[in-house]
């Protein structure tokens, strides 16, 4: 368990790093690198949301489903992140002139799509890994009933 959890303080941090990195025009003023704590805390808000309640309810039953709910997921939560850019930092908006400003612009999006993804293929995995648990538990019960049918036809009495 508490792997489990330094992993994700890892995860979470390197996240945090790289996003900063490459925060607007690699200005690290006071405005940018509260955005982006702002940001992280909506990418975590997605992965947790993905891997804890939307894959284990539709991924299984209506894979269907699942999609439409992870588009709208990404899609709101950018929609509410670009929303929270302009009304807390409207006087950094800057004119998106060429097409390395528009993606910084949309990179907000391209880390909700990466981060969600991420969370997707950790429930996979972690789906999986629990298959393997079951797979195993029903092995040995099958195991320890044969064992006790076999004793039983040895000695019946």
């Amino acid at each position: 368990m508490r792997k489990k959890v330094l992993i994700q303080v890892g995860f979470w941090l390197a996240i945090f790093v790289i996003n900063l990195a490459f925060s607007h025009e690699n200005r690290h003023s006071a405005y940018d690198t509260l955005f982006e704590i702002i940001s992280m805390l909506f990418y975590a808000t997605v992965f947790y949301l993905n891997t804890l309640f939307l894959f284990p309810k539709y991924y299984e039953n209506s894979k269907f489903k699942y999609l439409l709910a992870s588009v709208v997921v990404i899609f709101l939560t950018f929609l509410m992140l670009h929303i929270v850019n302009k009304r807390m930092f409207g006087h950094h908006s800057r004119h998106h002139r060429d097409w390395l400003e528009l993606f910084f612009m949309f990179r907000q999006l391209l880390w909700l799509a990466f981060i969600y993804l991420i969370g997707t293929v950790y429930a996979i995995q972690h789906m999986l890994n629990q298959q393997i648990i079951r797979n195993k538990q029903v092995m040995e019960e099958k195991l320890k009933t044969e064992l006790q049918l076999l004793k039983a036809q040895i000695d019946p009495h």
